[in-house]
Order: C-alpha cells, then structure tokens, then sequence
C-alpha cells in the first residue's frame, strides 16, 4: 500500500513524506504635472494594444476581460455633439502592470507637487475609450463605468486615483485608492428540505470504510471546524479513487501551500485540491482506515448514529423547519461566482509572474482576489499609483561606452529599481540620481535606435558624485518588445 502524509494548519499544508504506500488624503486635483521629462522613442503601441469588445449599449453590460471587471450602464454613451448613441458600439480597453509594459506605453510616470517632482510606483493602470463606426464616444453627462481592475498589489493604504488629462499631458490627482479584496466563501452546512422518510439523515456521518489493499493513499490531518463530517474519526486516511486517472505520485510528494475538500457526487468521495501559488494539482479520494483503525471507527460510527435516532425521536414532529432552499442557492452562486473569478486571477497571476517586475515581487497568490475600483467619469487612462520622490542617492555624471569603447549617443535614460514597480525617466540624460545601495538597472536609448542596458553590479562603488562612463550592452532592433525589456531585468 503506498501511502503520502500530509498536514494542514487550518488549510495550510505544514510538512510532507513519502512511505511505501499605504496614508495621507488624496491630492487635490488642482495639482497637476507638467512632465518634462525625456520623450520616449521606445514606444510600441503594438506590443499592448487596444483592444475593442462589442456592446449593446442600450443594455446594461458586464465584461469580464482577463481577471478584471468592467460594469457598463446602459445609455453611458454619446457623440461629440452630445447626442445618444443607440445600438451597438465597442469598448476599448488595455492594462499596464509591469515595468516593460510601461516603459513601451509611452505614458509618462512623473508628477509635479508644489514644485517638487515625484515618480509614481503603479499598482496597475488601464486605458478605457468607445468608438462607433470609427468615431471616438464621449461619457454620457452623469454615467459612470464601474472598472475593477484586478492587481497583484494587496496594499490597501498607500495608492491614490490619478487621470492622465491628454490634452494637457497632466495628471490629475482624484482620490484615495479604492480596494476590494473578495475572500474565499465560508464552508457552510447547509440543509436542503427533505421529505418525511429522509428527514435528519443528512445529520448521520459517513460510515467508515476499510482501506484496499494497493491503493494509494495520503495522510491529512483534518481541521474540525472546516470539515466537522470527519470530526468523529481520528488516523482516517484518504484513499485515490481506482476510476481517477490523475494521480501523480510526485505532486503529491511535493511541499504545498494549501489543500481543499469538496465533496463529490458520490457522497462519500472528495475532490482534494492542493494549491501553492497559481500551481493547483486535484485528486479524487475518499476517507478510509486501516485494519487496526477501522473497528474503533466502526463502534464509534454506531454509538453516534444511535445518538443521533434518539434525539430525532425525542425532537416534536411539528416544529417548524427553516426553508433553507433560498439560502443554499445563494451560497451556491456566490460560491460558483467566486470559483468563476479566481480561476480568472490565476491566469492573471500566472502571466503576470512571468513578467521580470514580478518575478522579484513579494506578492504571492492567495485565496483572496485583489482589486482595484475604479467609478469612471470620463474615458481615458487611470492609474492606482503612489507618487514617491524617488530617487534617493548620488547624481552621477555619466557618458556611456559600448564593449567595443564606441561612444553611445543617449536620447533617452531610464532608471528601474528591483521590487518597485516603478521607471524613472531621466530629464538629463547624461545625469542619473540613484541609490546604489539598490539593484538599479539603466536603460538606455542610444542615436541609431540602439537600446543599451546596465546592471546593478556595473554601477561604481562611492559614496559621493563622480563622472562615470558605463560600459553598455546592447541590442539594435526596428521595434522593441516587453520580453526584450523582461530579459534586460532579469
């Protein structure tokens, strides 16, 4: 008999063998920047574009685009003149999350306070727009569009709304970052009604089973409150469904984060669900024991089944049954609701974790889906950004070599710091403030449309400003991609 033995603290799998079987007010929106910083020429609209959903719009809609949520009021739309648009028109919508993603947008990342210049350190950013038959859709006068955007950033204190005014190349600060953070439902025990013959019978416990020989089977220690139909049964083990074709013995030899019940069909199976990060392995099993363990069970088993006679013996025929119909089917949708939406955040989790700014992130996949709530009043580009004065450190006057010791013409410098998702745009080019006690990268845009890279371990060890010629590496290309600017990071 093969056996793997696992435990959980709560839903948190603890240890694994194998044997033979942010907080200030937001900023008023009077306080605007005016970015002055170096023009990007990595632009590539075509790397993140826009892309365009069909919608009634005399109808209320819900999109659901990735992992995020887009709520659209019917008659939200009107032209240049005012006047409601009826039928069909297409919404327009992208993200940016990551630091490549950013950098290539173009959109600039700087903000202006009271003549102090800050960078923002985004926890995601969208652009929203509507067009028919080609021609650009304005916000009907009192419509707003509900947007959740999902976000890898579980902080709830330190973001704040911006919109980017175009015309102006502002941003505009509007108000404290609003942040739903939607958590796995409660396990209930929910009751349906039942005819006379069967009342009661779902209060028995499952009679134990004796484990077979040659199966496999797992080891879990059960938390009572979570799972109270095992809660009579200690040194009960799950034993792998003969008909389930998914067991792999090295999944399950692996250390996860955490593991799940469902029940399945057959009323005494269990769908188990072992989870760490976006990675999710599933087996079918039911509760079982062994030889020495299985008589114990047993008695026990009867003596509460008796337990459980005698008091719906003794309990009055005609007290009233609460209808638990409404409340299962409410349960039951939220909890599908939920299944729906996170099986999206993992996608969401899995693509992101791709990406180098996220590689170094902190954040790990939970069972909670973050996001951030955005009433949108106008179309364009929102941000959930924290302006920080970054950065901190020593100016460095720099020139810029290749490995060959040919001079590099810089006509654009950006400065990226690990764990923050962040890009800092040099308005000098030739001088680069930084904290060299960070892992910075320098991206550089050189004369010939030659883009140039440093790592961290190049910069100069000192502890006051110098001149520096950085020795660079490049790579010359017509369009540059986000997994070109993904493999500089990493």
């Amino acid at each position: 008999m093969k056996k793997f033995i696992y435990g959980i603290a709560g839903a948190a799998i603890v240890a694994a063998a194998v044997m033979h079987y942010e907080d200030a007010d937001a900023s008023d929106n009077k306080r605007e920047n005016k970015t002055d910083s170096a023009a990007s020429t990595l632009i590539n609209p075509g790397e993140n574009p826009l892309r365009s959903y069909r919608i009634n719009t005399q109808r209320d809609t819900v999109l659901h685009i990735g992992a995020s949520v887009i709520r659209i009021p019917k008659n939200s739309f009107a032209d240049s003149a005012g006047n409601m648009i009826n039928g069909e028109a297409e919404l327009q919508y992208r993200e940016f999350h990551s630091v490549p993603e950013i950098l290539l947008s173009g959109i600039p990342m700087d903000y202006d306070s009271a003549g102090t210049n800050y960078f923002f350190e985004s926890a995601g950013m969208f652009e929203i727009n509507a067009a028919k038959q080609g021609h650009k859709l304005l916000l009907a006068p009192g419509k707003n569009i509900e947007v959740q955007m999902a976000s890898l950033n579980s902080d709830t204190a330190k973001f704040n709304q911006y919109y980017y005014d175009e015309a102006n190349k502002t941003w505009q600060a509007l108000k404290k970052d609003e942040v739903i953070i939607l958590k796995q439902p409660e396990i209930k025990k929910i009751l349906a009604k039942k005819s006379d013959k069967t009342k009661g019978e779902s209060d028995m416990p499952a009679k134990p089973r004796l484990a077979q020989r040659g199966r496999d089977q797992f080891m879990i220690e059960i938390p009572k409150r979570l799972y109270p139909e095992l809660e009579l049964f200690t040194n009960v083990v799950f034993e792998v469904s003969g008909n389930d074709k998914r067991l792999d013995r090295q999944a399950l030899n692996k250390t996860w984060s955490t593991v799940t019940l469902d029940k399945a069909g057959d009323g005494e199976s269990y769908l188990v669900s072992f989870r760490k990060n976006a990675e999710l392995y599933q087996v079918v099993a039911r509760p079982v024991f062994d030889t020495n363990n299985y008589k114990p069970a047993l008695e026990k088993y009867n003596l509460l089944c008796a337990e459980i006679r005698k008091k719906m013996k003794d309990s009055t025929l005609t007290k009233k049954k609460p209808d638990t119909d409404t409340e299962s089917a409410k349960y039951l949708e939220t909890v599908k609701e939920y299944n729906e939406l996170m099986k999206r955040y993992q996608i969401y989790y899995a693509d992101s974790a791709k990406s180098a700014a996220y590689k170094a992130s902190k954040e790990e996949l939970t069972l909670n889906i973050v996001y951030r709530s955005f009433q949108v009043n106008r179309l364009g580009i929102w941000n959930s950004d924290c302006a920080q004065n970054l950065p901190d450190g020593i100016t460095l006057t720099c020139s810029y070599e290749d490995e060959s010791g040919v001079k590099m013409v810089p006509r654009g410098v950006y400065l990226l710091m690990k764990n923050k998702n962040v890009v800092v745009a040099c308005s000098d080019p030739n001088k680069v403030k930084c904290d060299l006690h960070e892992k910075n990268t320098l991206i550089i845009l050189a004369e010939g449309n030659v883009l140039c890279w440093v790592k961290s371990e190049d910069f100069p060890v000192t502890s006051v400003p110098i001149a520096h010629t950085f020795i660079v590496q490049t790579l010359h290309k017509d369009h540059y991609t986000i997994r070109d600017i993904e493999k500089i990071i990493l």
